[in-house]
């Protein structure tokens, strides 16, 4: 009935599609969406449905912490304005207990020497893998802050752009992250207890 927050990293479509459905059937107390703005039907629904609902939106700043229940989570981005959609992307570091999950939407690589010059903590158990799985994202660098031990890719069997890519593969497994693939397994749940996680696929 409720959401103590609603994190849209960014405005494309496949990132905030049917999120004016959820504004619509929800009580939401903050939502966060990445700052760079797009003129068609998706973002304009979205646009809509969040004044008809007399809400706000906002783009965190970088290293605010924020906390519902017994989970807190920490913005890595984005870093400053950037001239496209996915390094706009919003990216958060969420801790519950001694688990943690980083999450950077579709930024990219110049979004992700950003967020590691920053200097605040990477280090997570599970990393949903950026961009889908793009070669343009996950660069060695960032692994190496994260050090991951599973990786969640979210992307459509068949897909036309080639998600994943070997590059990211190739990397998440030469440092022995265990990966989940949506178009191999259909839905992905972790499930975190503060110390233990398990998977339902």
């Amino acid at each position: 009935e409720k959401l103590d927050y609603l994190i849209l990293t960014h405005t494309d479509s496949d990132h905030i599609g049917g999120a004016d459905v959820v504004v619509s059937k929800f009580d939401i107390d903050t939502i966060f969406l990445g700052d760079y703005k797009k003129d068609n039907k998706t973002y304009n629904d979205l646009m809509n449905e969040i004044n008809y609902k007399n809400l706000t939106y906002t783009t965190p700043e970088v290293g605010s912490t924020y906390s519902f229940g017994d989970v807190s989570f920490t913005i890595l981005a984005p870093n400053r304005t950037y001239d496209d959609p996915n390094n706009s992307s919003i990216a958060l570091l969420v801790t519950h207990g001694e688990n943690t999950f980083l999450f950077s939407g579709d930024c990219e690589e110049e979004a992700e020497l950003d967020i590691l010059a920053n200097d605040l903590s990477l280090d997570c158990d599970v990393y949903k893998v950026g961009h889908h799985g793009s070669r343009s994202s996950s660069s060695q660098g960032f692994l190496d802050a994260m050090t991951p031990t599973y990786g969640v890719i979210s992307c459509e069997e068949g897909n036309s752009y080639g998600h994943p890519h070997s590059g990211p593969l190739n990397s998440l497994r030469a440092m022995g992250v265990k990966i989940f693939r949506t178009d191999e397994q259909g839905s992905i749940v972790a499930y975190s207890d503060g110390v233990e996680l398990t998977w339902n696929c």
